[in-house]
């Protein structure tokens, strides 16, 4: 919860037993040339609540490689939520989600809501 002014560059994350990053009501999260492999639910996911006074806001998701999420049925969250088993899930303001290599999501590659997302120039196989 919380998390803010923070930099994840560089690292690896194979077989998440559910989420591989998994923040709420966070500020200024950099997650930049990461690899994600075999993640059972979302490889990244930051949300907020309606209620929350400060929402979620300044994601920036670029350059990363995420692999192999959701692709074990039955392995991910509840089945009837669309918010689950996606390689990139963010709800909130002022984010942006570039450059990612996104291959083999169970489910929606990219799941976002909220105001002034700017989502550019990604690839997604299978």
């Amino acid at each position: 919860y919380q998390a803010n002014n923070i930099l994840i560059q560089n690292c690896t994350f194979t077989f998440s037993g559910t989420n591989a990053i998994t923040a709420y009501l966070s500020s200024y999260v950099n997650i930049v040339k990461s690899f994600f492999n075999n993640t059972n639910n979302n490889a990244i996911t930051f949300t907020s609540w309606d209620y929350a006074p400060m929402p979620t806001d300044h994601i920036l998701v670029s350059e990363d490689t995420i692999r192999n999420t959701a692709t074990l049925v039955g392995m991910g969250k509840k089945i009837d939520d669309q918010n689950e088993r996606c390689a990139i899930y963010i709800v909130g303001t002022n984010s942006i989600i570039e450059k990612c290599i996104i291959d083999s999501s169970g489910y929606i590659p990219i799941w976002w809501a909220g105001l002034s997302f700017l989502i550019k120039n990604n690839h997604q196989d299978h």
